[in-house]
């Protein structure tokens, strides 16, 4: 048995989860044209990572998980009463199950079949379960040792719910609508973007961060907000969440990249710190309930390029999203990789983004990286632009 006390990043998430919800649990959705994991392959999954069935505890008032080998792990399976669905975009698989908070659940696979004969994975998880490194790694080894076949029933696996009451204020809580935008960029205007990220030393997620404040009409005094991985400084390869936000106090005046130099300058001094803050889960709640429905302005996260999962020829596409029902974010920018393809999405509760407005965020970008038109990539189709201009982006996935 194995029993890990959770920094404060991730007291809170589970806090937000459990007191907001289901804010700030994570979604990834998977297109898949192989095969499907079945009971058995996420039993064994199971087995292999503890970690996937461990049970929150607190521990002298601070957040613990504890974990157990079993050799028979219990995993609910749990039939939809569903026929195959309609072939749609990754995204609107994404933003559906959004919408569907785990409720005391650690976590929570779904399999939905396709008329086209492919499948999607859907798996909603607590945000301390992982980060965006053992998402790709737990991801790729799930699929790795699928032995379902293609043709299986719609269905959700879940772990036995947690040892502990849900609070009143879950309840009260309520559905709040997630207002999720996503865009594929072209190849060529993504290209454009990376030579401008290497040339001007920053990361693609402190460009955006740039691009969004200089773009929205956010509350004065508030900052832009970049995620980062810990682990490298922590020397951490452990399953589980070790991410640090850093926020920048931003000047309007500035232009995009000078915005996007401050963001990525606070974001990698952050990054080398050793230091690990606890705090007490009781406190974490606190917090989380204080700042409910704030508006302290953009955050810009991460999911890299999932490059285990990348090599599985099974996987068509990958996306991951975080459920930002009373969010302290103005609105949530997400970034995945998948061989060589970018996607941004922005997930926001409040703010009504629409699909123009990420499209021009997209092409101001293209813009700075001087490349105003960046055409039709081989094998994709434009979306149309701002008054019908050429798009570097397509809509969807």
């Amino acid at each position: 048995m194995g029993e890990t006390v959770v920094d404060r990043v991730a007291s809170r998430f589970h806090a937000a989860a459990v007191h907001l919800g289901g804010a700030t649990e994570v979604v990834t959705g998977v297109r898949l044209t192989g095969a499907v994991p079945d009971a058995e392959d996420v039993a064994a999954w199971l087995d292999r990572h503890p970690m996937l069935a461990a049970r929150p505890r607190s521990l002298d008032g601070y957040l613990t998980l504890v974990s157990q080998r079993s050799p028979r792990p219990v995993v609910r399976d749990e039939p939809l009463r569903l026929g195959p669905a309609p072939v749609e975009p990754l995204d609107a698989a994404v933003r559906r199950e959004l919408e569907l908070p785990l409720a005391g659940r650690l976590w929570r696979l779904t399999v939905l079949p396709s008329h086209d004969g492919d499948t999607t994975l859907l798996w909603r998880r607590d945000h301390l379960v992982s980060d965006a490194t053992t998402t790709d790694q737990l991801l790729a080894d799930l699929l790795e040792n699928a032995r379902g076949g293609r043709h299986l029933h719609p269905r959700s696996w879940f772990a036995p719910g947690l040892d502990q009451d849900r609070p009143r204020y879950a309840g009260a809580a309520g559905p709040q609508g997630t207002r999720l935008v996503s865009l594929t960029w072209h190849r060529e205007a993504a290209c454009a973007v990376d030579r401008l990220r290497a040339a001007e030393g920053v990361s693609v997620s402190a460009l955006l961060a740039g691009a969004l404040v200089e773009a929205g009409d956010f509350p004065t005094g508030s900052r832009a907000w970049v995620a980062y991985s810990r682990r490298k400084a922590l020397g951490e390869n452990r399953t589980g969440c070790f991410i640090g936000v850093r926020g920048t106090r931003v000047d309007r005046e500035e232009s995009l990249l000078r915005l996007a130099a401050d963001c990525h300058r606070e974001a990698v001094e952050a990054s080398r710190s050793t230091e690990v803050t606890y705090e007490r889960y009781a406190d974490s709640v606190r917090a989380v309930l204080d700042d409910r429905d704030a508006d302290l302005g953009p955050c810009v996260t991460n999911s890299g390029a999932y490059p285990r999962t990348a090599r599985l020829e099974d996987v068509d596409d990958v996306m991951t999203c975080v459920d930002r029902r009373h969010g302290n974010y103005s609105l949530v920018a997400h970034v995945d990789r998948f061989r060589g393809r970018l996607r941004t999405t922005l997930v926001a509760p409040r703010h009504r983004t629409t699909q123009q407005q990420l499209e021009e965020l997209a092409v101001r970008l293209v813009n700075t990286a001087g490349h105003p038109s960046a055409g039709h990539d081989a094998g994709h189709d434009a979306g149309a632009g701002a008054e019908g201009t050429a798009s570097p982006v397509r809509e969807g996935a």
